[in-house]
């Protein structure tokens, strides 16, 4: 795997949230939203840009993400880097500073404090816990506890 063009990665991590994601019966703006976020994950976006990229109006995008119990576009654009930052770790030859570096981080700091800011572990030991798979399995537990809190 080329770690400079992850193109495969985004694949593998689209399929993997598109299950996660059935869960919650997203609406098709929250899958977009995130299918986007994840395709764009070694570039620099914000969340106007994200709704653009859409087709959506940025409280439209907010509406869609909130309804889906996924997070706002802020931070469904670092759920994309962190997703395709894990995903690049699968392979062992990877490093974190490197892996970071493909997601235009700073450096393997920058890409640990996003790693325990969203998913609680840091990146290696999401490595040792599954990758991909453990990183889907925590973001399926918070989208569900979301669910339930804006149903009460």
């Amino acid at each position: 795997m080329s770690v400079d063009k992850p193109s495969v990665e985004f694949a593998r991590v689209t399929n993997a949230m598109r299950d996660v994601l059935r869960v919650a019966a997203p609406s098709t703006g929250a899958v977009a939203a995130l299918t986007v976020a994840i395709e764009s994950a070694t570039e620099s976006i914000d969340p106007d840009e994200l709704a653009r990229r859409c087709g959506r109006s940025a409280r439209s995008l907010r509406r869609d993400l909130q309804t889906s119990g996924l997070p706002p576009p802020g931070a469904l654009i670092a759920w994309g880097k962190l997703l395709v930052a894990i995903a690049l770790l699968d392979d062992k030859a990877v490093s974190v500073e490197r892996a970071a570096l493909t997601m235009g981080l700073s450096g393997s700091a920058a890409l640990v404090h996003l790693c325990r800011r969203h998913l609680g572990p840091t990146p290696g030991e999401v490595r040792l816990h599954g990758g991909l798979t453990a990183a889907k399995e925590i973001f399926q537990a918070r989208i569900a506890v979301k669910l339930v809190e804006s149903r009460q």
